[in-house]
C-alpha cells in the first residue's frame, strides 16, 4: 500500500540527514500571497496579494516594484507567449466581474470586463 513506501522514504531521508530535517529552497516572504506564477523569460516569480503583484527577482532573491491593480487579486496566469500576465479579480458588482491584464514588456495594465 501507500503507506509502507512513505514511512520508508522517510526513514531513508532521516538516515541521510543524520537525524535532521533539512529544507531546501528559498522562502519567499508574501503574507498575503494568493497565487504565484513563475517567468522563467525574465527570472520573475508573480504573486497576487490584496490589490498587488508582487515581483520577486529570483537572482538577486530581492523584490522589485509591486503592479498595484486595485480590486481583490486571486488567481494569476502567464499567456502561452509570456507577454501578458492575467490576474482574476474576486471583487465584482451586481453585473460584471473583471480579470486584470499586464502587459510585461512596460507593465501597462489594462481591465477586461466580464459581464455575469
Amino acid at each position: 500500500m501507500f503507506i509502507k513506501p512513505l514511512i520508508a522514504a522517510l526513514a531513508a531521508s532521516t538516515l541521510l540527514y543524520g537525524g535532521h530535517a533539512a529544507a531546501v529552497g528559498t522562502l519567499i516572504p508574501a503574507a498575503s500571497r494568493v497565487d504565484m506564477v513563475h517567468d522563467a523569460a525574465r527570472a520573475v516569480i508573480y504573486i497576487s496579494s490584496g490589490d498587488r503583484v508582487l515581483r520577486y527577482h529570483v537572482p538577486s532573491a530581492s523584490f522589485l516594484t509591486p503592479i498595484i491593480l486595485g480590486g481583490q487579486l486571486s488567481g494569476i496566469d502567464l499567456s502561452p507567449d509570456g507577454a501578458t500576465l492575467a490576474a482574476a479579480d474576486r471583487s465584482s458588482d451586481a453585473t460584471n466581474e473583471w480579470v486584470h491584464l499586464v502587459r510585461l514588456s512596460d507593465l501597462a495594465a489594462s481591465k477586461a470586463t466580464i459581464v455575469k
